[in-house]
């Protein structure tokens, strides 16, 4: 899912644009505790799966229902103001919600399993996106990001792992893991390359997104639960960032869950034009 990748990079940015370009500070205990954050998100989501009734958080809140059936988007951070403290580190924790109307499941995981399109859906900022291997329930990728913002260029390349579980005919869920991030010095350009573990900056360590996806009212629900892993953001700034980066993530989950939205009802609707 394309929400993570978008927030990895303003994450990246908005660290960079006020901490020193120094050697990251990440530490086995940081990487430690991150594990242990992530195994608990897949604990939950498998008691989620146990009780389907309970698989999207929204559906708890039948006024926040309402207001998706409007067309509105719900970007809303997760624990501690989105931004989790760990050694050395921080976890921004965030959740979105979109409802896609007239369309269904089938219809959805066409566009979100369809990874070499992602760098047309989603340009410019995924300048490349390329699926390497498949079978019905598995997707590995590989995507590079590039992103302008606060007077810097960065850029990363990823390869990610996507596992799909259809619950029922009409509910379902992915969780995709991060296999392999780099940082990439001088992006689109000749000199272009991967930065090595040591030359590295930390800006953005790893990522875990969750989706969510249930039929009903005549459409689809899409939940989008996403968790990176970034270097510490010195306190004497934080007051500074936290509320650039909780604005930026915000924007950036409620632009892009309205491109997939966007996306999917072109797709539904030519599907149904090929059908008459």
């Amino acid at each position: 899912m394309m929400i993570h990748f978008r927030q990895v990079r303003i994450v990246a940015l908005a660290v960079f644009s006020v901490v020193s370009v120094s050697a990251a500070t990440i530490t086995p205990e940081t990487l430690q505790r991150w594990d242990q954050y992530v195994a608990f998100a897949k604990i939950l989501l498998a008691n989620q799966t146990t009780h389907p009734d309970t698989l999207l958080d929204v559906e708890c809140r039948p006024h926040e229902m309402e207001k998706l059936k409007a067309g509105n988007i719900l970007a809303v951070r997760a624990e501690n103001g989105g931004m989790v403290p760990v050694p050395h580190g921080l976890i921004h924790h965030w959740i979105g919600t979109v409802f896609i109307p007239n369309t269904d499941v089938q219809s959805l995981l066409n566009v979100l399993q369809d990874y070499d399109s992602y760098s047309q859906t989603y340009a410019p900022g995924v300048a490349s996106s390329k699926l390497l291997t498949r079978t019905p329930d598995d997707f590995t990728y590989e995507m590079k990001l590039v992103e302008k913002g606060f007077g810097i260029k960065t850029a990363l390349i990823g390869r990610f792992h996507s596992h799909y579980v259809q619950m029922d005919d009409t509910s379902g869920f992915s969780a995709t893991d991060t296999q392999d991030l780099a940082e990439i010095d001088s992006p689109g350009t000749p000199a272009e390359r991967r930065l090595t573990t040591a030359e590295a900056h930390g800006f953005v360590e790893n990522v875990f997104t969750v989706v969510r996806y249930r039929q009903r009212d005549g459409g689809v629900y899409l939940e989008v639960e996403t968790m990176t892993l970034s270097r510490e953001i010195p306190a004497s700034v934080r007051w500074f960032v936290g509320p650039i980066v909780q604005s930026f993530s915000r924007d950036v989950m409620t632009d892009t869950l309205n491109r997939l939205r966007k996306r999917v009802e072109e797709t539904s609707a030519q599907d149904t034009a090929e059908r008459k």
